[in-house]
């Protein structure tokens, strides 16, 4: 008897409701529809509960504080093959929700994000999602630790593909791809020891950013392509290994680093390097000679921004330069 009980068949579920049967499995059974001004269709309030939307859609009207899916603090849920669309937050995990497993989900124009862990969120994978037209596709912030996101594809978002920040450590970011975001990966605020591999990134204002003393974290084996930026390290971010990215067709720069940056080591297959700190980053694998940024870092001569380094040729009392001027703004 016990073991058919065992055996017996998942809950089904047809509407928005509490989810509080411990390690209970809830199947949606219909498309369902979150009409309310602020609050979740389906909030999770026990451990170890699976809900499978078996590729049904959680809908809302885009309010803030709206959520499709909300687990505040309860470890070892599961939540997959849903469809969420037109909320605040499409899933949102937050206060020590732990050890959990978000795969095969779809996140549809949520405003502010289509995944989002928040405090002390840690050991979940996050893996096989898709997102479009998000404000951020996964968002990790405030001390969320060892989690995995891998094999997401994340595209049009109006801020990042994965956004990890305030103080979220040893998280892996790999095998992404990441479309036309404005943002690629952005490791931000003393966000440490995390490693963002083998994702590939096109599009956006900068593939890979780390920024605000974000430490010690591997950015290698990336293939980003026709960014402004391709690898952007700033605000007093040290001793991060860049290595083994391959960036092509940047606008600005292919690898940048500010002066207030230190320690930061590897080599890539790239064209354009700005650093204007202490580091020890290379670029080869290029037949284009690296342009020298003028004080602040100029847009390299072959770049498409303006400001660069020839408009400070030409100055009336060089008239015998003149003809060299030409020529260069000929080349470029």
């Amino acid at each position: 008897m016990a073991l058919f009980s065992f055996l017996a068949a998942a809950a089904s579920v047809d509407s928005c409701q509490s989810l509080s049967n411990p390690g209970e499995t809830y199947t949606l059974s219909k498309d369902v529809f979150w009409n309310g001004t602020y609050g979740e269709c389906f909030n999770v309030s026990a451990d170890g509960i699976t809900l499978d939307c078996q590729g049904h859609w959680i809908n809302g009207t885009g309010e803030t504080y709206t959520y499709g899916v909300y687990n505040e603090g309860f470890d070892g849920v599961t939540i997959t093959n849903c469809k969420i669309a037109s909320l605040d937050h499409a899933i949102y995990w937050y206060m020590g929700a732990d050890n959990g497993t978000i795969s095969d989900n779809t996140f549809v124009s949520n405003n502010y994000a289509g995944l989002a862990l928040e405090f002390n969120c840690t050991n979940n994978q996050i893996t096989d999602n898709t997102a479009s037209d998000n404000g951020v596709g996964i968002s990790l912030a405030y001390n969320c630790e060892n989690n995995l996101i891998s094999g997401n594809t994340v595209q049009d978002s109006g801020d990042s593909c994965v956004y990890v920040s305030y103080l979220s450590h040893n998280n892996t970011i790999e095998n992404q791809q990441c479309t036309n975001n404005f943002f690629g990966v952005y490791l931000d605020d003393h966000s440490n020891d995390n490693t963002v591999l083998n994702n590939i990134i096109q599009g956006g204002t900068a593939g890979v950013i780390i920024h605000s003393e974000s430490n010690n974290n591997e950015v290698g084996g990336n293939t980003i392509s026709g960014t402004e930026r391709g690898i952007y390290v700033e605000y007093y971010s040290n001793d991060n290994k860049i290595a083994s990215n391959v960036v092509t067709d940047s606008s600005w720069w292919d690898v940048s680093l500010d002066s207030s940056t230190s320690g930061n080591t590897g080599a890539n297959t790239c064209q354009l390097l700005e650093d204007l700190g202490a580091n020890s980053i290379t670029c080869s694998g290029s037949a284009v000679p690296t342009p020298t940024p003028a004080i602040g870092g100029a847009t390299p001569t072959n770049g498409n921004g303006g400001n660069g380094s020839t408009s400070l040729c030409c100055l009336p009392a060089f008239l015998l330069l003149i003809p060299l001027c030409f020529l260069l703004f000929t080349k470029n």
